[in-house]
């Protein structure tokens, strides 16, 4: 295995890490029009945690010096996936998960990351 396909894994198995999250809460909420203090708790540290981990994972390719030692696939694919999930998830863990905006941004984030994670697996099918 090249060393750019053994780096297209690894972006492979980060991105679907990130939608299986997505997708958990999305799970979750979808339908739901009233929580109990326990799921609305869960929910609530899930999505906290997501979001800790984008907003990590943003900053560890967003900085110059860092962006120069990306490879290929990590520049192309891994970085634009996570930035622009980091940004869109700015919604606060505090607020109730069915009265906000969570489903809408976790639908986006999901959209993009999906997008680019099945364009990579196209061209790195599974071996």
């Amino acid at each position: 295995m090249s060393e750019t396909a053994r780096n297209a894994r690894q972006v492979i198995h980060s991105l679907r890490g990130y939608e299986a999250r997505v997708q958990e809460v999305t799970r979750l909420l979808d339908g739901k029009h009233a929580d109990s203090d326990s799921e609305t708790a869960q929910l609530q540290d899930l999505i906290k945690n997501l979001r800790d981990d984008l907003v990590t994972a943003a900053q560890r390719v967003s900085s110059a010096r860092v962006e120069a030692r990306l490879n290929a696939v990590e520049r192309v694919f891994f970085a634009p996936a996570v930035i622009k999930a980091a940004a869109i998830l700015t919604i606060s863990v505090s607020s109730q998960p069915t009265k906000s905006h969570w489903l809408s941004a976790l639908t986006s984030i999901r959209m993009d990351v999906v997008h680019r994670l099945r364009q990579l697996e196209l061209m790195y099918p599974d071996p």
